[in-house]
């Protein structure tokens, strides 16, 4: 076990130094990110949280669920931790070889936010580290389902079209309703929910909550009212 990190302005960008690096040579070695200049001891700030940086896991939702009992061990909550962005930072290079295996001898590495939080949400639902966090710490388990049932490496389109949407990961609400019309308990994501223009897809969810929230609390109505203010488009995926 060892004390969470947060990555200095030197660690950063040592970090994004070994990312480049890392897409032409897949095998280099990572710098030694624990030292003094290029990582914060959290301690000294009074987190005193320990993580496995040898756990394997098979899902994000196992991610973020060994984070969150870390966490809660320590008495940490979300809101204490979200100014550090430096620490998802620091979490994404202890798991590096996981977010980003190698594969055919290369490393399929993907955007540089996959790993290096930066402090705006559009960043931070994109980090492979910080986003299953946040969204296990906010929605139970059940309801996180959709978004974190998948590998750690895995960046799909529901978190692209709608786990990008601040508006609806902070309601209880319409992350129930994800998880009503999009996700079947025993075959996972639903077949055809990830089309590009296909009616009620998760393209179309986030562009018909942007316009509903126009005329609807949509924050401070239950689940049942949204899902009956939902255009019919939406009422294939009630029925499967």
């Amino acid at each position: 076990m060892m004390y969470v990190r947060s990555l200095t302005d030197e660690g950063d960008a040592k970090f994004r130094e070994y990312l480049k690096n890392v897409q032409e040579y897949p095998r280099t070695a990572k710098p030694d990110l624990n030292q003094e200049k290029f990582s914060q001891d959290l301690t000294l700030e009074g987190i005193d949280v320990t993580i496995n940086p040898n756990k394997q896991f098979r899902t994000k939702m196992d991610m973020a669920k060994h984070l969150d009992e870390s966490f809660k061990d320590a008495d940490v909550g979300f809101n204490e931790l979200i100014e550090y962005n430096g620490l998802w930072s620091w979490l994404a290079y202890v798991f590096f070889d996981q977010l980003c295996p190698v594969e055919d001898g290369e490393r399929p590495l993907g955007q540089t936010e996959r790993y290096i939080c930066e402090k705006s949400y559009s960043s931070y639902s994109k980090h492979l580290v910080a986003f299953p966090y946040y969204v296990y710490s906010i929605h139970d388990e059940k309801y996180s389902k959709p978004f974190l049932e998948h590998p750690v490496d895995y960046v799909g389109n529901i978190t692209e079209q709608i786990g990008s949407r601040k508006y609806i990961m902070s309601s209880k609400s319409l992350v129930k309703v994800v998880h009503k019309l999009y996700w079947d308990e025993n075959k996972g994501i639903k077949e055809g929910v990830a089309s590009r223009k296909g009616p009620g897809s998760f393209r179309r969810f986030g562009k018909v909550v942007e316009q509903l929230k126009i005329n609807y609390d949509l924050h401070g109505m239950p689940e049942k009212q949204i899902l009956n203010v939902l255009p019919s488009e939406f009422d294939k995926w009630l029925e499967d």
